[in-house]
């Protein structure tokens, strides 16, 4: 027995059922990703046919350069002496003359040799060191005169950040104002 077919009415009349619609933005996409991908092939192609390496055109260069962190400690090259003589001792005598220092005064290191000037905690040469006082580093003098193992302390503090104080040798400072 044959059904005999109804003919449809309203909006689904005369289609074969629901046809997809096509998105013009993945459209361009595929486009575009076929035409990267054949600029891709093509050019490693030719770069095969002309023998041209990436790694031989373009070196590597170095990223990182290493420079070497100078000593703690300040090597002392002694002459030699003749028998009988003493020999010389290393002390840490400071290289400018005492200025006048004045509590208050602006003062900088001066004559490290660019070695700096140890700021401690305490007067004396046993005290721990705290940080170091870099050359032409400007400091106030907030306490002092203090003699300790025969020198003259001073407790400086940086104008700038309060947190850097200690006491450093009197010597090795130049004073700026008053």
């Amino acid at each position: 027995m044959t059904v005999p077919s109804v003919p449809r009415r309203g909006p689904a009349a005369g289609r074969g059922g629901p046809k997809p619609r096509l998105n013009p933005g993945c459209l361009w996409a595929a486009v575009g990703g076929a035409l990267g991908l054949t600029v891709l092939v093509t050019a490693a192609v030719l770069g095969r046919m002309r023998g041209v390496s990436w790694s031989a055109s373009h070196p590597a260069e170095p990223a990182l350069t290493l420079i070497p962190m100078p000593s703690a400690t300040a090597a002392i090259a002694l002459e030699p002496t003749l028998q009988g003589s003493p020999a010389p001792t290393a002390s840490p005598e400071p290289t400018l003359p005492q200025l006048p220092l004045s509590l208050g005064a602006l003062v900088e290191v001066a004559g490290t040799g660019g070695d700096g000037l140890r700021l401690r905690e305490r007067p004396g040469l046993e005290a721990p060191i705290k940080f170091l006082g870099l050359e032409s580093e400007v400091f106030q003098l907030q306490e002092g005169p203090v003699e300790q193992d025969g020198f003259t302390w001073w407790l400086l503090e940086n104008p700038y950040d309060a947190a850097k104080f200690g006491w450093a040798v009197g010597g090795f400072l130049r004073v700026l104002s008053r």
